[in-house]
């Protein structure tokens, strides 16, 4: 996503058996060079948001992806210090948004 690349089933299934492991985070684009917490890749600028904030990853789509290969392994939430809201009510957050999707 960060990358603006496919992260759908087509890119899952071209892992085969390499896929073991997967991490998400909610990260979504800004234009703003100042946003709090801004973080540059490749050229783009990103900011956390909330994993069901509507500019982030396609989450439900990711869920599905992933049970349609046959993933059955852990998703790790990999967020850094968020800086809008308390690191604990928002791991809280991640689990009440993602939980339902596994």
């Amino acid at each position: 996503m960060a990358a603006r690349e496919d992260y759908g089933i087509d890119t899952l299934k071209a892992m085969g058996d390499l896929l073991f492991m997967v991490k998400v985070q909610s990260m979504k684009h800004t234009a703003d060079p100042d946003a709090e917490g801004v973080w540059e890749f490749k050229g783009q600028r990103l900011v956390r948001c909330l994993p069901d904030d509507p500019d982030t990853v396609d989450f439900p789509s990711v869920f599905t992806a992933l049970k349609a290969v046959g993933y059955d392994g852990a998703v790790t939430a990999m967020d850094a210090i968020c800086t809008f809201m308390d690191n604990d009510e928002y791991m809280r957050y991640y689990y009440k948004t993602l939980a339902p999707l596994c």
